[in-house]
């Protein structure tokens, strides 16, 4: 890993990537951020990457707008790209605009197809993250590693002494996370529930039911991303009232907003697990956090070295 340099785009606080460069045994190159008076930013590295492969580490925070996170990267890549390194890799576990994938209404825009050729404009040659929304998403970038959660939260709750497995079962919070629960009950050899939606004609939830038997059982909602809790919640509710002994939740994109955690400390959701794909600074005793760094330095030493992935 000779060639190989690592730079920092997370928050003031977050170890995130600091602790993935003491694993790899390197150091961060130093990157001068600066945002100006009007609000443009500026992201530049202050030591040379010419001839390097240059791993840009962006873990999402609310430290600021996406907006303003995703311009840095933009501007740190073409920096680099300018500096003569050999190859952008955007680390960056939550990529922001891949829920709009597709046009649900004429005129829309496909936005994710738009940030992914905005990276390639800006010199990103390769792309790093989590749990994309649709994995057909995978199709808009020419170099995309995209593993799920899947395998470490599997195998978190193996190792869980708290967790009773012999009496789980594995749900969704609404239909679209099938085949996404469907892979974590087959790793953990459980079967699995569906809650799906019934919506108003103004688009509204008008009920949510349940496709499956869950009493007496102990139940864990797996989900991609949730932003404002809410299906979580009435998830959890309508597993409750179909007899479900307890509901957790597990969630690989967790937003760091106060009314969201609120919701979901204060529910009838037993235990919340999330990754630290995105920074957060506190969360209350319910949540554990299962991360991400250790899959994530392997990943990168796997790049480096020209080595296969392990996409689970």
């Amino acid at each position: 890993m000779k060639k190989t340099r690592l730079l920092s785009l997370c928050a003031p606080g977050s170890t995130f990537a600091e602790s993935i460069a003491k694993s790899l045994v390197l150091n961060l190159i130093q990157v001068d951020s600066k945002t100006f008076s009007k609000g443009e930013v500026k992201s530049y590295p202050l030591e040379s990457v010419r001839g390097c492969r240059c791993f840009i580490i962006a873990q999402y925070h609310n430290d600021e707008n996406v907006n303003d996170q995703m311009m840095r990267i933009f501007i740190l890549s073409d920096a680099l790209k300018r500096a003569s390194a050999k190859q952008i890799i955007l680390v960056m576990p939550f990529l922001p605009y891949m829920r709009q994938d597709y046009r649900s209404k004429p005129r829309e825009p496909i936005t994710a197809k738009l940030v992914a050729d905005l990276l390639k404009t800006a010199g990103v040659n390769h792309i790093v993250t989590y749990d994309l929304h649709g994995k057909s998403t995978e199709g808009f970038f020419k170099r995309i590693d995209n593993p799920g959660f899947t395998t470490l939260l599997s195998d978190y709750l193996k190792n869980d002494n708290t967790f009773n497995l012999s009496n789980l079962v594995i749900s969704t919070g609404d239909t679209g996370g099938a085949s996404r629960v469907d892979k974590l009950a087959s790793k953990l050899n459980l079967d699995f529930v569906v809650v799906y939606k019934t919506r108003k004609s103004s688009g509204e939830v008008d009920k949510m039911s349940l496709l499956g038997d869950v009493s007496g059982k102990d139940v864990l909602i797996f989900d991609d991303m949730t932003d404002t809790g809410g299906t979580l919640v009435k998830a959890t509710n309508t597993l409750l009232l179909h007899g479900a002994k307890s509901v957790s939740v597990a969630i690989t994109h967790l937003f760091e907003e106060d009314e969201l955690i609120k919701k979901l400390n204060d529910s009838n959701i037993k235990r919340v697990f999330v990754s630290d794909s995105i920074f957060h600074q506190n969360l209350p005793e319910k949540f554990t956090v299962i991360s991400l760094i250790q899959k994530t330095s392997d990943m990168i030493k796997q790049i480096s070295e020209n080595k296969s992935i392990d996409f689970s």
